[in-house]
This record gives C-alpha cells, structure tokens and sequence, in this order.
C-alpha cells in the first residue's frame, strides 16, 4: 500500500467508474472534458500537479472500453497529467474509493464520481482551504439540477439539497462521498467503512475523523457539482442486454436527461 504518496504528484483526483453504470456514459462525454479543463487550468495557475485515477470493474467495462472513455474524455491529458485506469473487482462503491486511495501518489486525495458534473471553479474552490495547515478534509456542495416538473418533485425528498446561494467555508455536518477531499496522511488513518449501500459512508467517515478531533469543513463558494438524475433504470437495462448505453430519447424527442429528473451538481462547496 502507497502510504507515502510522490513528491512529484500533489493531487490524486479518484473517479469511480460504478455510478456511471446507472446513469449512463453519455453525460460523461460532458463531464469528463470538463473535469479536464480545470485539472489544466488548476495546474497552470496554482503550480499544482496531479492525476486521476479511473476505479473500474472488469465484470462491467473491458479494458478497451475505459481505454476510449480515456481518450474521449482526457483528449489532452498525456501532455499535462496522467489517467491511470485501476482495474477493481474486489468490492463496490466505497472499496472502489479507498482502492483508489491505496495507489494514489498525490499529498491530497479529491473524490469523484462518474455520474456528477463540476461546475466551473470547482476543483479549485474544493482544494484552496488545504492552504491552511490545519484543514485535513473538505467537503464541496452537491446539489440537484432542476430541469422540469419531474425534478422538482423529486427534490422533495432526495438526498442531496437545492442549490444554496451560500459564500463561505464552515465547520461541516453533511457531507457526500461524491465531492470531498483529504489529506492523504488523514484519509488513509481513516477510509470509508463498507456500508453494504450507498449511503452512510461518508457521515461515518466525518464522524469517526470528529471523535478524534477532525473536522470536515465545508466549502461553500463556486464549489458545486450538480448530480445527474435520469432514467437510470433504463440505462443500466440497455447497458447490461445492449453493451454501451446509446442516447435515450424521450416521447418529446428531447434527450432522456432533458425530460429526466434532476443531475447533481459538484459545485465546491462543502455539503
């Protein structure tokens, strides 16, 4: 295990490649490309380097098939940063994270997932209170994105809030798995606890740091992301019985994810 990390890497950005399954590869296209763009902006401004580490399953993507998503998605990162793809088929979600935790080079772990889309500023927001010593985890704001009637009344009762208008960084009570980071030394004391689900993993993790005196801090200014929530019933049917999922198109001729409901946002702030 990679306890020390590389002094020639300063950030490990992990994306789990598993949520994608359900929602379906066809916004990564916009996702990914964007990701890109700020880990460029990121290290040309701020002098920082970094990498990213795609977490997959072999029962559900072949090599070749991350080997595109790569290329697609990063058309530009051979030059500037590495993608590493990590091949995983000992656990689901969480295990996916701390695996790619295990291998990381870099001093701060950003954690990711393949079914949210940054908002620009994000990376940079989510990493800028790491200039203080004392901060060891910060968690950004992942909200809904509220396209139509659907996805309102779904915001009623999901996990993830609206988007707030809040500007500041504040000591944290919820956080997401899906828009964090730590430093390397605190998060491998740690890890997330397999939770047999998706959720809790987390607040379990925020509140054995707090037991020992940790505390996650929120960011909550130009750090979003926005969750995406279409159909993911139907593109993981497609997936599983048709290879790749291929655009839906809903009655209206519109886009799935038009008439879908809402798409989680990664805004930098700390939820």
């Amino acid at each position: 295990m990679n306890t020390m990390g590389d002094p020639t890497i300063d950030v490990s950005i992990i994306l789990e490649w598993e949520n994608v399954v359900l929602s379906g590869e066809d916004r990564t296209r916009l996702t990914l490309p964007e990701l890109c763009r700020q880990i460029n902006e990121l290290q040309s401004t701020k002098a920082l380097r970094c990498e990213v580490l795609l977490v997959y399953s072999t029962a559900e993507f072949s090599p070749d098939q991350i080997s595109a998503t790569v290329a697609a998605g990063f058309p530009d990162a051979q030059d500037s940063f590495d993608v590493r793809p990590i091949a995983f088929n000992d656990g689901a979600y969480w295990d996916k994270k701390n695996a790619g935790a295990d291998v990381a080079r870099g001093e701060l772990l950003v954690f990711f997932d393949s079914d949210i889309a940054p908002e620009p500023g994000w990376l940079a927001a989510l990493l800028d209170p790491f200039a203080s010593p004392a901060v060891h985890a910060v968690a950004g704001t992942t909200y809904l994105e509220l396209r139509n009637y659907y996805s309102r009344a779904m915001a009623l009762f999901w996990l993830f809030p609206l988007r707030s208008p809040a500007e500041s960084l504040v000591a944290g009570s919820v956080t997401y798995g899906n828009n964090c980071a730590f430093r390397r030394t605190t998060f491998m004391r740690y890890k997330y606890r397999a939770q047999g689900q998706f959720r809790g993993g987390a607040a379990d993790l925020r509140r054995r740091m707090e037991a020992d005196g940790i505390t996650t801090f929120v960011q909550q200014s130009t750090s979003r992301i926005h969750f995406f929530f279409a159909i993911n019933v139907l593109h993981a049917a497609r997936r599983r019985f048709g290879g790749f999922p291929r655009p839906l198109r809903a009655s209206s001729g519109r886009s799935a994810a038009t008439d879908a409901p809402p798409m989680p946002v990664a805004r930098m702030r700390g939820r």
